[in-house]
């Protein structure tokens, strides 16, 4: 940990910030790739997990002295569209004080969503909150290159021929997604994910309610709803 340098050889070094103390975290964080795959049935896509994430973390931020609590959140559950009536989703909104060493503090908030049947919505919904919130806050990288760029994209066909109105509904759909920016596609990846669905072009291609489910959530968004905020922003001596 850096510290502050001192004249008296009898005075301790001072605590750092807490924006020293993220710098520190940010400089010390290695490269965490996406080394985990989902199953064949959801696109056998890679991903980068949580645990990968904390893991990595803890003994980082413990060494430092930052510490990260959640002072308060609000919960807005809503039925799942599409999905039947067991089925929901939660929304999460979580609120982040992040206290260095020296009992300085910042305030930064994320958003999650998480979709289950039974009572699992809002820790999935908790863990992509917090997830973002590491990844945005200490710039986490993968130190391949992105992988992601697969579920929203499609390759041309080696021979030109007419395409589906089921393909060419897809085709819009994945057009729509690849315009937006990446915090707003990962989120829409995670949500999906999390419902054991994937993105991948043959999957909507072959299921039309799933195609109707992606286009709503879409025109959500492309009217103003907001999927996700990541990171920070004020800051309390």
């Amino acid at each position: 940990m850096t510290a502050r340098k001192t004249t008296d050889p009898d005075e301790q070094p001072a605590p750092i910030s807490v924006h020293e103390a993220i710098a520190v975290v940010m400089r010390r964080m290695p490269a965490i790739g996406k080394d985990s795959t989902a199953p064949g049935n959801m696109g056998g896509y890679k991903f980068r997990g949580i645990e990968a994430i904390t893991s990595t973390l803890q003994p980082i931020l413990g060494s430092v002295g930052l510490v990260i609590v959640p002072v308060a959140q609000s919960i807005v559950i809503d039925p799942a569209p599409g999905q039947k009536e067991a089925w929901q989703d939660v929304l999460v909104k979580f609120e982040w004080l992040i206290v260095g060493p020296d009992g300085s503090t910042l305030t930064a908030s994320t958003y999650g969503i998480g979709r289950d049947h039974t009572d699992k919505g809002a820790n999935k919904a908790q863990t992509q909150a917090f997830k973002y919130l590491l990844m945005h806050l200490f710039c986490i990288s993968d130190s391949k290159d992105d992988a992601d760029g697969a579920d929203y994209s499609h390759a041309d066909a080696d021979a030109p021929r007419e395409r589906t109105p089921d393909e060419r509904e897809t085709d819009d759909l994945l057009d729509r997604l690849k315009a937006l920016d990446d915090d707003t596609k990962q989120t829409i990846k995670e949500w999906a994910h999390s419902m054991e669905r994937t993105l991948a072009p043959s999957v909507l291609v072959a299921d039309p309610d799933w195609r109707r489910e992606i286009r709503t959530l879409l025109d959500e968004i492309e009217v103003g709803g907001e999927v996700i905020d990541a990171t920070a922003t004020e800051v309390v001596e």
